[in-house]
């Protein structure tokens, strides 16, 4: 059975994430996964852990990029601190990725623990959604209208401009053959 992962937004720090079965929403109660998060605001999940990014309006700097296991066996681990308003998360298999709107930035960092954040592309404008394939990480850049991409996996890789004149694109979304 799937479940539905809710974030229950707020705006007084007390945010929290909760697993919630969709056949019985009412009985029993979501089990909520972590507390107390400044400003959730983009999520991801894979088979056994919840990702997910906190912005930090007052002072943008402050931004992180968090995760917790499903079974909440461990607390909620911040894999990023000071990541400047970040956005949208992305996962495959070894890595986290997510953007900074703020300072514009791809970031990355290894979902063990084991690298801290990479910088993959920076003086990216806006860069606010975001996917990755096995190849990629694409993401929409809102203050030049683009959709842009990099090779994930090679460090001299250069930035590519795959579509221009998007308005303000905001958010990506792919299938197996189509982004």
């Amino acid at each position: 059975m799937r479940s539905l992962l809710a974030l229950t937004a707020c705006l007084c720090g007390g945010c929290t994430f909760s697993l919630v079965d969709p056949v019985t929403v009412t009985r029993p109660p979501p089990v909520v996964l972590a507390t107390g998060q400044p400003e959730p605001w983009a999520i991801a999940l894979d088979d056994t852990t919840v990702y997910w990014t906190n912005v930090s309006m007052p002072d943008p700097r402050l931004g992180t990029v968090a995760k917790i296991v499903k079974d909440k066996s461990t607390g909620a681990v911040t894999i990023a601190r000071m990541q400047g308003d970040p956005g949208t998360v992305a996962l495959d298999a070894q890595f986290v990725y997510w953007t900074t709107r703020r300072t514009g930035t791809i970031m990355r960092a290894a979902k063990n623990g084991a690298t801290g954040p990479e910088t993959l592309a920076s003086n990216q404008g806006q860069p606010v959604g975001m996917v990755v394939d096995d190849n990629a990480v694409y993401w929409t850049d809102a203050d030049r209208g683009l959709i842009q991409m990099r090779a994930k996996n090679d460090p001299a890789a250069a930035v590519q401009t795959i579509a221009t004149g998007q308005g303000q694109p905001w958010l990506l979304a792919q299938d197996a053959g189509n982004l």
